[in-house]
């Protein structure tokens, strides 16, 4: 990928001194190789969030949902980032011309694992209760402070536990402390662990909450 602070783009041929570029509208432009400021180049952590709020990062894999997209329903790989927009790798002829290469917006897409268990839960009759969680979640972050201890419940991250840095309307940046690293991800995907001692505050099919020890809860 390349950046020039007006347009980011990916390669997708290169000449002596010009690059042919995939723009984030899926037209082809020819960029002298002088007009680029930088190589975006993939760091640990880089992630975005999807239309249902997973979080998704390079190589995860997506399904297209975009109505007004021609490749609605395509499922592909994400092979590059930037902010928003995903470069995502799909095996149609179709987009042979480009290798294969489509870019889509993160609200675009849903992560694929994702969808695949949330219709496998709704399958099994788990809806409602996914429901009632999701409500719980809501109404446990909507108290999220800085050094609260947190659990993450979505995505490629979810079991991980860290702390919060900062708390924002709708994100919160968390520092993960097995991995000692720090992401931004959407509020509702966190679960506040009330008391690290006493174990998780899980809320159960009845009115009241029930809490459990991680040995409790692992059996």
């Amino acid at each position: 990928m390349y950046e020039n602070h007006k347009k980011v783009g990916l390669v997708i041929q290169t000449s002596a001194d010009s690059l042919k570029i995939l723009n984030i509208h899926n037209q082809f432009e020819t960029v002298r190789i002088l007009g680029v400021s930088r190589k975006v180049v993939y760091k640990r952590g880089m992630q975005a969030v999807d239309w249902d709020n997973n979080a998704i990062t390079r190589f995860s894999i997506i399904k297209i949902i975009d109505k007004s997209s021609p490749l609605k329903g395509q499922i592909g790989e994400i092979r590059a980032l930037f902010k928003e927009y995903l470069f995502v790798w799909i095996k149609n002829q179709v987009l042979a011309n480009s290798n294969g290469f489509y870019c889509v917006k993160a609200s675009q897409v849903v992560n694929a694992g994702a969808q695949h268990l949330k219709e496998a839960n709704q399958r099994a009759g788990l809806e409602e209760q996914e429901t009632v969680a999701n409500l719980d979640r809501q109404q446990n972050n909507r108290e999220l402070m800085r050094g609260q201890m947190v659990m993450i419940t979505r995505g490629q991250l979810k079991g991980y536990k860290g702390t919060v840095v900062y708390a924002y309307e709708t994100s919160a940046q968390i520092h993960i402390l097995c991995k000692g690293e720090k992401v931004t991800l959407p509020r509702e995907d966190l679960f506040v662990v009330h008391n690290e001692m006493e174990g998780v505050h899980i809320q159960s099919n009845a009115n009241n909450p029930v809490y459990l020890s991680f040995d409790e809860a692992a059996n």
